[in-house]
């Protein structure tokens, strides 16, 4: 097989490994002493495996941050024994995650523009909210 597709299989496994240079090799299929040779004499190759990794690692993360800003649901399945060991069904747990205060103030100071002096606490129905004033005078609220 060619050395270029490759090197172009191996940048995607790296995307999909999240950096795991051993799983990446795995993957695409190739040693790891190959890969430290290609990137012994190919920086432009490590660079290319870097800034694939930056562009999609960051929309991973991002995604993850707006689930836990927005609140998730997470469901957890516990298997249910007797004392024989059968088994005799499950239990199914399902947990609710609200919406975290702290993640959506990360985000806003560090992609949203956010200027801490336009934070506005405010009580609505008995209940805490919050309401940024983004620079533009979008408001972004949270309860």
């Amino acid at each position: 097989m060619d050395a270029d597709l490759n090197k172009e299989n191996f940048k995607k496994a790296y995307v999909k490994a999240m950096g795991n240079v051993t799983n990446a090799c795995e993957m695409a299929g190739i040693s790891r002493q190959t890969y430290y040779r290609w990137a012994k004499e190919d920086i432009e190759f490590v660079e290319d495996c870097r800034q694939l990794l930056r562009d999609n690692l960051g929309g991973f993360v991002e995604g993850k941050l707006f689930q836990r800003i927005n609140g998730i649901e997470t469901v957890e399945i516990i298997e249910n024994y007797d004392a024989r060991g059968k088994k005799k069904g499950h239990t199914k747990i399902i947990k609710q995650h609200p919406p975290s205060e702290k993640l959506i103030q990360f985000w806003l100071e560090t992609k949203g523009g956010y200027d801490k002096t336009t934070n506005i606490d405010l009580t609505s129905g008995g209940e805490k909210m919050g309401i940024y004033i983004m620079p533009d005078g979008t408001e972004i609220s949270f309860g």
